[in-house]
């Protein structure tokens, strides 16, 4: 699912938007991937069980994903 900001930095909505999925149906959510230019630290956060992945491009995603 794409945010209509995908170009730009994360909105103020779409952690709000993916949690209130990740919380409805954690068992269709396996991970959310945020770009977020506006940090240079790439983390990770949590939805419950879900963990949310912020990142500046694919290579800081990919630098703290979590392997499971």
């Amino acid at each position: 699912m794409a945010s209509a900001d995908d170009d730009q930095q994360v909105s103020a909505l779409d952690p709000a938007l993916y949690e209130e999925f990740a919380r409805a149906r954690p068992e269709r959510v396996r991970v959310v991937l945020l770009r977020d230019t506006a940090d240079g630290a790439a983390r990770v956060e949590r939805f419950g069980e879900v963990p949310i992945v912020y990142g500046r491009d694919g290579d800081a995603v990919a630098a703290v994903l979590p392997a499971d």
